[in-house]
């Protein structure tokens, strides 16, 4: 890459303005902190999701599908905290931050945005049915790996659109 005029590479550049990656909200990063700290608890965890309703409500909804089949609604947060497990709430908040990215839709045949979510999401289902097969202790933290394995091409649609466009 052929440097700027402060003598910085475009991919020193690049870097500079992804750092942050501003794309996951606040609440999400507090999520993920508070339940990869082994000294929380639903408790803790229930007092930080109070603050964002559509994360609480997204894991009511969740807890009450049939993918879980509770035998009687689940309705307080703390409970649906403590049945998901902190590890699934994790995974719920950054699944529902890193599907925000893809809210507007863009096509660059063959890219879509939309083909790509459903083959994150797909690859993170995959890789926790591999790991629970397995027996891995941490069969959680696979999907989150699927999930994730591709986000560089997500920051360079987003950071570097005209330049993706090209590429693509």
């Amino acid at each position: 890459m052929s440097p700027t005029v402060t003598g910085e590479s475009a991919l020193d550049v690049f870097v500079r303005r992804v750092h942050d990656i501003s794309t996951i909200p606040a609440i999400a990063l507090k999520v993920l902190q508070v339940a990869n700290d082994p000294k929380s608890g639903a408790a803790d965890l229930k007092e930080l999701m109070e603050s964002d309703a559509a994360l609480s409500a997204r894991v009511l909804r969740c807890v009450n599908s049939s993918a879980y089949a509770v035998r009687t609604k689940i309705t307080n947060l703390q409970q649906a905290i403590a049945y998901l497990g902190l590890k699934q709430i994790r995974n719920l908040a950054l699944t529902a931050s890193v599907s925000e990215m893809f809210r507007t839709e863009v096509d660059i045949e063959p890219y879509c945005r939309t083909g790509l979510w459903r083959h994150l999401v797909a690859v993170g289902v995959c890789a926790r049915l591999i790991a629970k097969r397995r027996r891995l202790a941490n069969f959680e933290d696979a999907f989150l790996a699927g999930l994730l394995h591709d986000i560089g091409i997500i920051l360079i649609d987003q950071y570097s659109h005209p330049r993706f466009r090209e590429v693509i």
